[in-house]
């Protein structure tokens, strides 16, 4: 019997420990007012938002059946992969039609013909739920201004694009939500206790995201090479950050 082949038997017969009673671990946190409580923010790693083609609608990273297009497709391929252009084109200018619509929160495989339900980001979803905070999957299409959660959301982004990129997209995220929240709390107790800010949650890369945002809010880098002041200009909208997995030192995985 092959190596794989036994893992997975092994696997099949070991017990299946527990699973951990969310709601009676969290309910303490669960009971904390709403007007309280920070708004959370999760970001991703690495594959971890749902990317999708603006004109046709299609899912190329990140569906409900695949994760995946058809890798033997050069078509397909050719949608996810990042466009190219001339040496002296600036990344930033190199663009298509694919935009994020959500986290990845589960997925689909085929393994040895048999479909099996992967969890992405969902765990640490559930975790947030039984922690009290009201998150509703938000995929691009059901979003409006006037969909406005008071305490979680989710921050996908273009995971093949450049790290201070996504930066400064969480920055004006961050800056549109702060905004919103404020407008909310208003108009549902009448008051704001104090200015809102946010608790982070990130994910692999979704951490040197998170760090940039800190570390110097929505600056670009220079065209020397090097980085901008640092001026600490996002952490004044974030009080608590959890990173989990950072790659600070690289990852190896990538080469």
């Amino acid at each position: 019997m092959g190596g794989a082949a036994m893992m997975l038997t092994l696997t099949a017969c070991a017990a299946t420990p527990p699973a951990p009673d969310l709601a009676a671990i969290y309910s303490r946190a669960a009971a904390v007012d709403s007007q309280q409580r920070r708004p959370v923010v999760t970001i991703p790693g690495t594959l971890g938002s749902r990317l999708v083609d603006r004109d046709s609608g299609a899912v190329i990273w990140g569906g409900d059946t695949a994760l995946s297009l058809d890798p033997d497709d050069p078509a397909a391929m050719r949608l996810i992969a990042l466009p190219f252009g001339p040496p002296e084109t600036p990344l930033r200018a190199l663009r298509d039609g694919v935009r994020t619509d959500g986290v990845v929160r589960t997925a689909n495989a085929s393994l040895f013909g048999a479909t099996v339900s992967l969890e992405i980001y969902s765990g640490i979803i559930e975790t947030l739920i039984a922690g009290g905070y009201d998150f509703r999957e938000t995929r691009a299409a059901e979003i409006s201004d006037r969909t406005v959660n008071l305490d979680a959301f989710e921050f996908p982004y273009d995971w093949r694009r450049d790290i201070v990129e996504a930066a400064q997209d969480l920055a004006y995220f961050i800056e549109r939500k702060r905004v919103q929240v404020a407008q909310e709390r208003l108009r549902v107790f009448g008051r704001l206790t104090e200015p809102v800010r946010f608790d982070l949650v990130a994910h692999s890369m979704g951490a040197l995201v998170a760090r940039y945002y800190l570390m110097y809010g929505a600056q670009d880098l220079p065209a020397d090479g090097g980085l901008p002041p640092l001026t600490w200009e996002g952490a004044q909208n974030v009080e608590t950050v959890v990173f989990i997995a950072p790659p600070n030192a690289g990852a190896i995985g990538a080469f």
